[in-house]
């Protein structure tokens, strides 16, 4: 019970954070936090860094949904397996929905966090990406804690 109630705190942090950017910010609009951040209100109707951001909306939805489906299936049966997973699956599985939510109704990803240094800045991001790469370290972390205590074993 704790994984999908976890999962859902994560999808609603998400989900308000990028709510309140549209109540604020007009798309493609910065607002200047200092000189390392700005929020900014930009749609990312590709993958990761917008890739593929061209394809055909059609096209694009059947494999985020083909992708995702793998994805879930996949945590789920390593989070069954060891619940020791739980927080990383529930931040990856709680960003994911999220990200996907935005993908299906409101034709792509709101981002926001836009780090920079000087004329360097990275992809606008948001709390949902930020839940799936947490989720990812931890859990490359956990495996690699536990394959040192395997082989002292």
């Amino acid at each position: 019970m704790k994984f999908y109630f976890y999962s859902l705190i994560f999808l609603l942090i998400d989900q308000i954070s990028k709510y309140l950017i549209t109540l604020k910010l007009k798309p493609n609009q910065l607002m200047e936090i200092n000189n390392y951040l700005n929020i900014v209100y930009f749609k990312n109707t590709g993958f990761i860094f917008g890739f593929f951001s061209d394809i055909p909306y059609l096209y694009y939805l059947i494999i985020n949904l083909f992708l995702f489906i793998i994805i879930i299936y996949l945590l789920l049966k390593i989070f069954y397996e060891n619940k020791v997973f739980l927080f990383p699956v529930s931040l990856i599985i709680g960003g994911g929905i999220s990200n996907l939510f935005d993908r299906i109704f409101k034709n792509g990803v709101i981002d926001f966090i836009d780090f920079y240094y000087k004329e360097l800045h990275w992809p606008a991001f948001n709390f949902a990406d930020v839940f799936i790469t947490s989720g990812i370290i931890i859990f490359i972390l956990i495996n690699i804690v536990e394959k040192r205590n395997c082989l002292r074993a």
